[in-house]
């Protein structure tokens, strides 16, 4: 079974405000071996795709390709929330349900 999982921009207009945090990235776990990931590319305070289906075990990978900050919210479903998080940093989530 897949699951649509709709990607929200909360940073966009707020991302100046989030400060300049030089951590690195943050997430849960990497892309599986072999390729089986499904990646996300931000880039000029946008998300493509903007819509990902995502199967149970299968790992979406975000990357910041932007100068701003952004962050990761699930709008449906699943439940993950991440950090903002600067030029080429990741976030990584894997459903473990359906």
């Amino acid at each position: 079974m897949r699951r649509t999982l709709s990607i929200l921009l909360a940073a966009g207009l707020l991302a100046g405000c989030g400060g300049d945090d030089d951590e690195g990235a943050t997430g849960q776990g990497a892309p599986p071996a072999g390729g089986d990931g499904v990646q996300v590319a931000m880039e000029n305070i946008a998300y493509a795709p903007r819509e990902v289906e995502v199967r149970v075990g299968q790992t979406v990978t975000w990357t910041n390709n932007d100068e701003v900050m952004h962050d990761v919210v699930a709008t449906d479903g699943a439940e993950f929330d991440s950090e903002l998080f600067g030029q080429g940093g990741t976030y990584s989530f894997t459903p473990t349900e359906p």
